[in-house]
């Protein structure tokens, strides 16, 4: 078992993980009037803490997620500094990450069901979408880009939340100039075909990353694994992939294609956003009748990790025990008089008195051994946030249990392909934490009330000094804010969100300008500076105004024109389309093409109230028909990969991505050309090479 450690402000539990870069523990954090809640910390490991390359990368990854808000991606709570630690506090996750899922699966043969593994999916993209649309100060977007979706990044907590981790080599638009072309960052099996060879990569990327984790949740197996890391790449580049239903007949069509086109290998062939991912996803299981919830995730979780949960209901009824006192030293709280009297012993009593001197029992095995105080950096405090509501009580509640093995920033430090390795000693070295028996409190009593008043006194006195020398200074500033609609509403404080719904109690924030914004579906976004004064204790009432609901028009062309076009599962003919079909606005449309030899082409469409949009199809051949002519005879190449010698023909010609074409015969130089079918199915290519080196 892990020796709990103070570290500043926190106590470090027990180690989750370590890896390359980083460490993760599981860490109690403290408040005022001895409220304590559980986090997770994440250090840069110390031989690392001298290279301002990996520091300035882990600075990066706190500046980037603690932007982030949203119910399915771990919320960063501060980036901080202990002597010469840089750490990152974070909300812990109770629960397995999918890697986990994935062993547990192969041990047992117990999958994740598939509506399940759609509804973690549908989560992960709905996270991933809001990261990409983010905002900077500016109101421009932040260009966030994950860049490292994978199966150690997703948590599946026991409670049913979903939740997206590890932003570590996340990119952003202010901190694209510390990426490098050609730099992998990342694990080779989760790539897209753009990120392994270097190129400049967008949002799309995660997407195709995503449609990986997705595929293996359906099938149990790896999509691109090789033997080495360079076969692995090449099944990446080549990215030829295989519908989840050949391996999982319980994978629908539907939903074939829609994994499919986030993992085709152009680009421009997949969803242009997670968003659509997310509405696709959304859609298969609301037409499925399959209304999975986070209960039904719950219940799944906690019938098959019922030991592990237990185990750390055991650990957390300890580390509920812990307190750091206000100079940094960890102590155990004693028993309750409860508990103390139901296990009084007579002959301790007689004996307590007979030798005060005498040291204290040895601690059982179980409890570990505390370390020494350290000095704490504090990082600066931020307003009191509250809900008009009982304070929770003064220790760690234990109504959540805290599974050991799990926390907001783990995958960062677990290898890419196996289990993160543990330590099972912490540093500094370990003293002895102060638990005294019932035998000898009264005199330890004396002697700690004592020096408890003499410090108190000290205390007093430097306060009144302080009192009587410094300028006065009004109380801090509160606001009440009452809304209209009450309830399913996305209130954000500076910033932060904080509530979902009315009232909101802001308390002892600071005087000054804060920003107030308050959404609903629905309903029109509301936005407010409100000047807040020392001592005032402001209320606003704010009534939210319906959204414009009015209908929106969609003019649609496709091609090949005859293809099979449906809104939202209505057939539609041509003349509709070409005239313009009048559509519900505000809510997401699911447009869909499909026709003989050519891929499905679905698209989600949301109008806004009165608008009149033109969109265009085209949709892709599912193969296409290559001849190659050359003179002199060559060796044919198409996509790096040698296919034949000329004269050439083809008619399988996978038309889901580029098609490179490169013929070389000895003595003459080389051709090369990338053939683009647009929406035929033919290319004919007469080439004369010319001679050459």
């Amino acid at each position: 078992m892990h020796r709990p450690v103070p570290f500043g402000k926190y106590i470090l539990l027990e180690r989750i993980s370590v890896g390359g870069m980083a460490e993760v523990f599981k860490a109690k954090a403290f408040g005022v009037e001895g409220f304590a809640r559980c986090v997770a910390i994440k250090r840069i490991l110390p031989h690392l803490a001298e290279d301002p390359r990996f520091v300035e990368m882990f600075i990066n990854e706190a500046r980037v997620a603690v932007q982030l808000n949203h119910a399915n991606i771990a919320q960063v709570y501060e980036l901080g500094r202990h002597e010469n630690d840089h750490y990152i506090a974070m909300e812990y996750i109770s629960g397995k990450d999918l890697l986990s899922l994935h062993q547990y699966a192969r041990r047992t043969g117990d999958r994740l069901p598939v509506p399940l593994a759609v509804y973690v999916a549908a989560k992960v993209s709905e996270g991933l979408g809001y990261a990409h649309r983010k905002t900077g100060p500016d109101g421009q977007p932040l260009g966030i880009i994950h860049r490292d979706i994978s199966p150690q990044n997703v948590l599946l907590s026991y409670e049913g939340a979903i939740k997206l981790i590890d932003f570590g080599i996340a990119k952003a638009r202010i901190h694209s100039h510390q990426t490098q072309a050609g730099v992998l960052k990342g694990k080779f099996g989760y790539m897209s075909p753009e990120q392994i060879t270097g190129k400049a990569v967008d949002q799309r990327s995660d997407i195709f990353a995503l449609g990986t984790v997705v595929h293996e949740m359906l099938t149990g197996e790896r999509l691109f694994f090789g033997d080495n890391d360079f076969l692995t790449l090449e099944k990446v580049r080549a990215a030829q992939v295989e519908p989840p239903s050949r391996y999982n007949p319980d994978v629908p069509p539907v939903l074939d294609e829609i994994i499919l086109r986030a993992l085709a290998r152009d680009p421009g062939a997949r969803y242009q956003s997670a968003s659509q991912l997310a509405d696709d996803l959304a859609r298969y299981l609301h037409t499925s009748g399959n209304g999975v919830s986070s209960k039904a995730m719950t219940e799944w979780m906690r019938s098959r990790f019922i030991k592990d949960i237990a185990e750390e209901e055991a650990k957390d009824e300890h580390f509920a025990r812990l307190i750091l006192s206000a100079e940094g030293e960890l102590y155990e709280e004693a028993q309750s008089e409860e508990d103390a009297t139901a296990l009084w012993d007579p002959m301790t009593e007689m004996n307590a008195g007979e030798d005060d001197s005498a040291p204290p029992p040895h601690m059982p095995a179980d409890n570990p051994s505390l370390t020494a105080p350290t000095p704490l950096m504090m990082s600066q405090e931020m307003p009191s946030l509250t809900t008009p509501s009982p304070v929770p009580s003064a220790m760690m509640p234990k109504a959540t249990p805290r599974p050991a093995g799990l926390a907001a920033a783990m995958a960062q430090v677990m290898p890419a392909d196996g289990d993160a390795t543990t330590r099972d000693a912490l540093t500094p070295p370990p003293q002895t934490a102060q638990m005294l028996p019932p035998g000898r409190r009264g005199a330890r009593r004396d002697l700690i009330i004592a020096l408890c008043v003499l410090g108190l006194a000290g205390v007093l006195g430097i306060g009144a000094y302080h009192l009587l020398t410094a300028e006065p200074a009004g109380p801090a500033p509160s606001m009440i804010v009452n809304v209209q609609p009450t309830d399913a509403l996305q209130i954000s404080f500076d910033g932060t969100y904080v509530r979902n719904e009315s009232p909101l109690v802001v308390q002892s924030t600071t005087p000054g300008a804060h920003a107030l914004k308050i959404t609903r579906d629905g309903y029109k976004d509301y936005e407010q500076t409100v000047e807040l004064v020392a001592g005032e204790r402001k209320e606003l009432d704010i009534e939210l105004q319906r959204a414009d609901t009015s209908p929106g028009r969609l003019i649609v062309t496709v091609k090949p024109t005859d293809a099979k076009v449906q809104i939202d599962d209505k057939d539609m003919s041509p003349e509709q389309l070409a005239a313009g079909v009048e559509l519900p606005s505000g809510q997401p449309l699911l447009l869909r093409a499909t026709r003989a030899d050519y891929r499905p082409s679905n698209q989600t469409v949301v109008l806004e109230a009165g608008e009149s949009r033109q969109l265009s199809l085209i949709m892709q051949p599912t193969d296409g028909t290559l001849m190659i002519d050359s003179e002199p005879i060559g060796n044919v190449y198409i996509n790096d990969r040698m296919v034949g010698r000329t004269p050439f023909n083809n008619s399988k010609i996978d038309l889901s991505g580029p098609v490179k074409v490169r013929v070389v015969t000895e003595g003459y130089k080389a051709f090369e050309q990338t053939v683009d079918f647009g929406d035929t199915r033919f290319q004919h290519l007469e080439i004369k090479l010319e001679k050459g080196p």
